[in-house]
């Protein structure tokens, strides 16, 4: 989707009999403005947005896979699946191991022998 022109609000925008404090309110009104058309125009990833990792790996139905998060400071608070390679998504797990790494486990639609790429989002 594309963003359409945004300009700023003027005190004059809003009619003639405008309390004071609304002149004010525009200020940081239009800064907000400013910064979130400016993040969203230029294509801000999940890692630009939160503390997480997003990795593509493939995956076998309903067999864990152990993954390295990416990150020796911070610990893996959730995990998350995005998308597979042409197969749907009906359920996942994961759980912390002992040396550090997640195991992630996906379970696709077409069961037992379904082995696809998936790209997940691991939260920090």
């Amino acid at each position: 989707m594309k963003i359409g022109v945004i300009r700023r609000i003027i005190k004059e925008d809003l009619g003639s009999d405008v309390p004071e404090w609304a002149g004010k309110m525009l200020s940081p009104l239009n800064q907000f403005i400013d910064t979130t058309v400016s993040a969203l125009q230029r294509n801000l990833t999940f890692e630009d947005n939160f503390a997480c990792a997003k990795i593509v790996r493939e995956f076998t139905h309903d067999t864990a896979q152990s993954v390295n998060p990416g990150s020796t400071t911070r610990r893996a608070s959730g995990v998350f699946p995005i998308s597979s390679q042409s197969e749907i998504i009906t359920g996942f797990g994961w759980a912390y191991r002992q040396d550090g790494n997640i195991d992630v486990t996906i379970r696709f639609a077409g069961g037992a022998s379904t082995k696809k790429e998936c790209t997940i989002v691991v939260l920090f």
